[in-house]
């Protein structure tokens, strides 16, 4: 998803740019910039349960997310976390933004997957008005909106450990 959204911004951006807190212009792109390099540091720090000596604490100022699921866990620090609902915020058009994940994914990225939803070798007109591309989306807003309003709020993190499982276990086919 990371290179999808980097292979996005590397294109001349043709969105209006509005005013950031400090007077400065900024466009929605470098706001999508800003929200990218949380996401790179994010991934950075995410490590497996066995590299990690869970007898330490959390420090403070950060945040641990744990799955005992998958061994896997994230260690925020409060910054970041205030980056990522900032910035996911500051996006005006999130079913644009999402949409154009989707049509870079399905057009260019990986046609493949497109063909999964039965929404392949379908012009990028026409893919924008059919209904289950259109629910995809949506889902895909609701649940990084949800994902992203949980991450600042304290003694929820299972909750987001069991949202995260629950699409995840959507997404899983088994093979017969």
């Amino acid at each position: 998803m990371i290179h999808i959204l980097q292979s996005m911004m590397s294109k001349p951006s043709t969105s209006s740019s509005h005013h950031h807190r400090k007077g400065r212009k900024r466009s929605s792109s470098a706001s999508i910039q800003s929200a990218l390099g949380v996401a790179r540091s994010v991934a950075s720090r995410s490590v497996t349960m066995d590299r990690l000596d869970l007898r330490c604490s959390t420090p403070p100022g950060h945040r641990r997310i744990s799955s005992c699921f998958s061994g896997r866990d994230l260690c925020l620090e409060e910054d970041q976390i205030d980056a990522l609902h900032t910035d996911f915020c500051k996006i005006k058009d999130k079913y644009a933004f999402f949409e154009k994940i989707f049509l870079q994914l399905f057009l260019k990225e990986d046609p493949e997957v497109a063909a999964v939803f039965g929404l392949a070798n379908i012009p990028e007109k026409d893919l924008k008005r059919r209904n289950a591309f259109r629910t995809h989306i949506c889902k895909f807003q609701r649940f990084w909106t949800t994902i992203i309003d949980l991450l600042p709020k304290k003694g929820r993190e299972d909750e987001l450990v069991q949202i995260i499982r629950y699409v995840q276990n959507l997404h899983i086919y088994l093979n017969p």
